[in-house]
């Protein structure tokens, strides 16, 4: 009984400092300069739709659908927030 007392207690020690790392990482990175992108525009036309966005690695790739003008790619540099590439057919 008194194992499982002192697993609880280090289990409960170990969840408190993961939630507080975590926190103290967010916090730092919304401070930093350059840690948020701020507003970008994907410049889509009207009745397009955000079809997928991914990540790889620093780069966001977002594919606009809903037919003629809208089917296109766009990948963002994460780091300097800056539309690196459009993509149309």
């Amino acid at each position: 009984m008194t194992a499982l007392k002192i697993l609880i207690a280090a289990m409960t020690v170990l969840i408190i400092l993961g939630v507080g790392l975590v926190s103290w990482r967010v916090f730092t990175m919304a401070t930093e300069p350059g840690g948020a992108l701020g507003q970008i525009s994907l410049a889509l036309p009207e009745n397009c739709t955000i079809a997928s966005a991914t990540i790889s690695g620093d780069s966001l790739v977002i594919r606009a659908a809903g037919g003629g003008d809208c089917e296109s790619v766009r990948v963002i540099d994460l780091k300097r927030g800056a539309i690196t590439a459009t993509i149309t057919r």
